[in-house]
């Protein structure tokens, strides 16, 4: 597994995953630490959106145990299992996120 935690700038995520998908085995996983862009997007910049998902970790990371999973519309049951296990055999707390960014202070909820 490779988890790419670039700056928050879609372009240069993608320039990274075009470079680095080739340079991988078939069967690597693909993570991004991202916590606003599209896993969906991002992964249809590989060629392996089944085996792509988001890894998020709270900052900063050594205080912090908690670990978003964002599935992709593509990502296989085999990828979300092995970044949860990914994710306990470093002492994280995995839990599951939507495929969206957090809502803007702006925005109202639950009214």
């Amino acid at each position: 597994m490779v988890i790419e935690a670039a700056t928050e700038r879609e372009e240069i995520k993608r320039e990274i995953f075009k470079k680095l998908t080739p340079a991988l085995r078939r069967d690597a996983l693909i993570a991004t630490n991202t916590s606003s862009i599209s896993i969906t997007r991002l992964a249809s910049s590989t060629d392996r959106p089944g085996k792509f998902i988001g890894m998020h970790f709270m900052n900063p990371v050594p205080v912090m145990s908690l670990v978003e999973l964002i599935r992709g519309i593509a990502t296989d049951e085999d990828t979300f299992a092995a970044s949860r296990d990914l994710a306990l055999t470093l002492g994280k707390t995995p839990i599951a996120a939507e495929d969206f960014p957090p809502l803007s202070s702006t925005a109202s909820c639950c009214r």
